[in-house]
C-alpha cells in the first residue's frame, strides 16, 4: 500500500528524461541552481575548470542528481591524476639515468659539453623563450644530448655571438637588438646578476659576445 500522497511514477521508457522522479534524487531543472562540488586539487594535481563547467552541462542534461555527478567526476579526476604522476615519476626516472650515464660518458668534459648544448640552445630558441625556461629546457638531459650534438655539429665557429660570415652571424644592429631585448628580460639579467647561477657564465659571456658584434663596423 502507497502511504506517501507524493508517489513518483513508474518512468516511461521511451520518455526517461520526462520521468518526474529526478527531482527526489537531487536533481533541479533551473541550471543556474544545479551545482556540482568541485574535486579537491592537491599538490602537482591538475583540473581543467573549463572541462568541469562542460561536465556539469552535461550531467545537468543526463538529469543526474549532484552527489551522482560528484561521483563520476571525482573518479575520473583521480584517475587522470594518478596517469600524470605515473608519467612524471617514470620521466624523473629516465631523467635520472640519462643524466648519469651522460656524466659517465663524458666524464671531465660533461660541464664543457653542457655549456656547448646551451649555447646550440641559445641560438635557436625565440625571442619570447625567457631564461627561466630555458633553464627549465635544458633541465632535461635528453634536451642537453641533442643541443650538444647540434652544438658540436655546428662547431664553435658557428654558435651565438661567433664572428665571421658563419650560418647565423648577426649583424651589429642585430646584435643591439638582441642585447637590449635581453637586459630588459627580468629574469634573465636576475640570472646575469647572479655570479652563483649555474648559467650565469653562458650569460655573461652571450652579452659580452653580443656587444663585440655590435662594436664591428
Amino acid at each position: 500500500m502507497a502511504r506517501n500522497r507524493n508517489v513518483v511514477g513508474k518512468p516511461d521508457p521511451n520518455n526517461l528524461k520526462g520521468w518526474g522522479g529526478y527531482s527526489e534524487l537531487g536533481w533541479v531543472a533551473d541550471r543556474q541552481q544545479y551545482k556540482i562540488e568541485a574535486p579537491k586539487v592537491a599538490d602537482g594535481e591538475v583540473h581543467d575548470e573549463k572541462a568541469f563547467g562542460k561536465f556539469a552541462d552535461l550531467a545537468h542534461d543526463a538529469r543526474l542528481a549532484p552527489w551522482q555527478a560528484k561521483a563520476v567526476y571525482d573518479g575520473m579526476h583521480a584517475h587522470e591524476n594518478a596517469q600524470l604522476k605515473s608519467l612524471r615519476d617514470a620521466g624523473a626516472v629516465a631523467n635520472r639515468e640519462l643524466d648519469n650515464k651522460l656524466r659517465t660518458n663524458w666524464g671531465d668534459k660533461y660541464d664543457e659539453r653542457v655549456t656547448v648544448a646551451k649555447r646550440a640552445f641559445a641560438f635557436f630558441k625565440p625571442d619570447s623563450v625567457t631564461g627561466a625556461q630555458m633553464d627549465q629546457a635544458m633541465g632535461s638531459p635528453a634536451m642537453v644530448e641533442l643541443f650538444e650534438r647540434i652544438g658540436a655539429a655546428m662547431g664553435e665557429d658557428k654558435l651565438v655571438g661567433q664572428a665571421g660570415g658563419s650560418f647565423g652571424a648577426k649583424t651589429p644592429a642585430q646584435a643591439r637588438s638582441e642585447r637590449i631585448a635581453l637586459e630588459n628580460d627580468k629574469e634573465w639579467f636576475a640570472v646575469f646578476n647572479n655570479p652563483r647561477h649555474p648559467q650565469n657564465a653562458a650569460f655573461v659571456k652571450q652579452r659580452a659576445d653580443l656587444m663585440e658584434i655590435e662594436a664591428r663596423k
